[in-house]
């Protein structure tokens, strides 16, 4: 099982790049590489018919009968192969490197053929460095060295002690270069890949944060307007025009949001600064419609509890809300945007599904794992408040919904647990900073 294992890990450090990742696309012809493959191979034809008719062998000999044989069995080989380079270029390549290192076993085949097959090999190693440089690497240095070696075993070769240190030399100097080509390409790719994360990370931030803050302010504006229609039909209308001054300044820091969001989602980052006059990016509390992804601190998480919290109290809802009003130990630069977005999808969840008349008690502290959020309230019926609730009641959306950040709070070593008994509810979640 280990020596597989590490088979297929040799596998795929030699494996070609694909057409997605800048390679060349097998099953699909390209041009360039046809023509070259074509030229070649007609090159190889002419000058192996030149050799036999200036009488490269003759069949009286047996020993050059057989050389011959085998160079032309050889030639033939390379010819057919090398035009598949145009359509499947990695594998292509690698047969006709497969077809040289074969020739080279038999050195007299190889020594005494055209030497146009030497532009046969030539364009493999190219093709196959294009696909993967360490592979093309090893490919060049197997294709030099076996016809050198082979070759002075089969005492057909016979290099000087210069030649001998000269290849040695300039083959370290390639296999330097192409070492440090090799470590680039990977530092890049490592850093491509990395932006890529980021870049996924931040659009789905962006995403996410939107959603919450866009569904939990409509929904509070419509919670807002079925108070207001109960009111008029009691009879009961003050501060009407103050209520409805909130709710567009709700719609208002909506749309501001989502303009902010597909700012960013679109490339535009610097177009964020263009709305800051609306309101304060760092206020996580909405009340000014603040950036969607801005970095939460303690003080401002404490200034989102009390405007949610004045919220609810505004729409009938009486509670009470524990926070310190110190940072606790540890959370002193910690991101806090995470556990803003949180509790915004905790009151929202009040407003939504707990009775306005039994009231809630939120308890919020810091510790060195994270954010420990404690939340209770009675809701109007069972199982409002579940964390696999997906289809919100009444048409009204509150956000994400605790499954999400239960999913979130569980991949980072935290967690949410939810408890319902005898008609009461309470929930208390860990997230990691």
């Amino acid at each position: 099982m280990t020596f597989m294992t590490s088979l297929t890990g040799l596998m795929r450090l030699f494996r070609p790049r694909t057409a997605a990742e800048g390679g060349l696309a097998d099953g699909r012809p390209h041009p360039l590489l046809t023509v070259v493959a074509a030229l070649i191979a007609v090159a190889n034809l002419v000058d192996t018919g030149n050799l036999l008719m200036n009488g490269w062998f003759s069949l009286d000999d047996p020993r050059y009968a057989l050389m011959g044989v085998c160079s032309l069995a050889g030639t033939a080989c390379l010819v057919v192969a090398t035009p598949f380079i145009g359509r499947t270029p990695y594998r292509a390549a690698h047969v006709v490197c497969g077809i040289w290192l074969v020739m080279c076993c038999v050195p007299a085949s190889l020594l005494t053929s055209s030497w146009t097959l030497m532009l046969n090999v030539l364009l493999a190693i190219v093709v196959t460095a294009h696909g993967n440089v360490l592979a093309g690497q090893i490919a060049f240095d197997l294709c030099v060295l076996t016809p050198l070696v082979t070759g002075s075993i089969a005492d057909v070769v016979h290099p000087d002690y210069l030649m001998v240190v000269l290849c040695a030399f300039i083959m370290v100097c390639l296999n330097a270069v192409m070492a440090v080509i090799v470590a680039a390409s990977a530092l890049r790719r490592r850093e491509r890949d990395q932006w890529e994360r980021d870049q996924r990370l931040r659009r789905d931030q962006v995403v996410h944060q939107l959603h919450d803050d866009v569904a939990n302010r409509l929904s509070y504006v419509l919670l807002r307007l079925q108070r207001d229609e109960r009111d008029d039909r009691g009879g009961r209308d003050g501060g009407r025009p103050d209520r409805d001054q909130e709710m567009v300044q709700d719609v208002r820091g909506a749309l501001d949001s989502t303009r902010r969001a597909v700012h960013v989602l679109s490339g535009n980052e610097g177009a964020d600064a263009a709305g800051a006059g609306v309101g304060d990016p760092a206020d996580p509390s909405g009340e000014s419609g603040g950036s969607v992804c801005d970095e939460t601190s303690w003080d401002a998480l404490r200034a989102l509890v009390t405007a949610e919290s004045a919220r609810l109290e505004r729409i009938g809802f009486t509670g009470t809300v524990v926070m310190p009003q110190s940072v606790p130990t540890g959370l002193g630069r910690a991101d806090l945007t995470m556990a803003a977005s949180f509790l915004k999808e905790c009151f929202a969840n009040i407003a939504k599904h707990a009775d306005p008349e039994r009231g809630y008690a939120l308890g919020v502290s810091g510790r060195a794992e994270g954010i420990v959020v404690s939340l209770a309230d009675t809701p109007k019926r069972a199982g409002a408040h579940g964390v696999d609730r997906d289809r919100p009641a009444e048409g009204a959306s509150t956000g994400r919904g605790l499954a999400y950040y239960r999913d979130f709070a569980e991949r980072r070593g935290g967690s949410l647990t939810i408890e319902e008994d005898a008609g009461n509810w309470s929930m208390t979640a860990l997230l990691p900073c």
